[in-house]
């Protein structure tokens, strides 16, 4: 999310938004002419400004696929779903058949809950390490300080404080559209999923959080 890409998809302007890439046939083609900022510059930790890029993302499932060698949507299925006990799934495809890395990946609640597992337990199913334990800690790492407005971001994480009346938590969760979120809250041994329907809809995410902060948190953590 920091990189040279004019990619922003909070601009209806910038050349990478999202719903560009969604009517092209081939989304890669898209991803790799997306221009490079012409004022883009790194700051002290050596990364650029943050700006939130749909494509981006997909065009790094595009990298790991060429990587291993095979389609990113199977490499996936062999080395994560299969070791999580994930069955059943659906990626949102462009119109060529390109899998999207970058959101709309449809799997149960229960299996969601395993993928916040997976990541309270440092890369661990059970016994199995599925991913290594510093690529998880690199994960869950602050390294953008308020990217949006009380929320952090590591690699492909957020992070924020969640804050009930009688106790706050760190919680790293991954977001989607219509505010569902998938929370991790260390400190608390515990996993938190929620799917919602409210797609394309103002407020969606501080409703979910809403909900965390005023129902979930207190009955997980000042339960008397």
């Amino acid at each position: 999310m920091s990189s040279a890409l004019d990619c922003n998809d909070d601009d209806e302007k910038s050349p990478g938004n999202e719903e560009s890439m969604y009517p092209r046939q081939v989304w890669a083609r898209f991803a790799v002419d997306i221009p490079v900022r012409a004022d883009y510059q790194r700051d002290a930790s050596g990364r650029g400004p943050f700006h939130y890029c749909t494509a981006g993302v997909f065009l790094l499932g595009q990298i790991v696929q060429r990587a291993a060698k095979q389609p990113i949507d199977q490499f996936m299925a062999t080395y994560l779903f299969a070791p999580l006990g994930i069955t059943t799934w659906e990626f949102a495809r462009s119109p060529t058949g390109e899998v999207m890395t970058g959101g709309g990946l449809l799997l149960s609640s229960r299996d969601l809950a395993a993928l916040a597992r997976l990541v309270r337990d440092g890369g661990k199913a059970g016994s199995t390490r599925v991913l290594p334990a510093a690529f998880v800690r690199a994960a869950t790492t602050v390294h953008r300080s308020n990217a949006f407005p009380g929320q952090d971001y590591g690699y492909l994480f957020w992070h924020r404080v969640y804050r009930a009346s009688c106790a706050s938590a760190d919680g790293w969760f991954m977001g989607g559209n219509g505010g569902n979120a998938i929370v991790v809250l260390p400190a608390l041994d515990a996993v938190v999923v929620i799917t919602r329907t409210n797609y394309n809809t103002r407020g969606m995410h501080q409703q979910t959080t809403k909900l965390i902060e005023e129902q979930i948190l207190p009955a997980l953590a000042c339960a008397k």
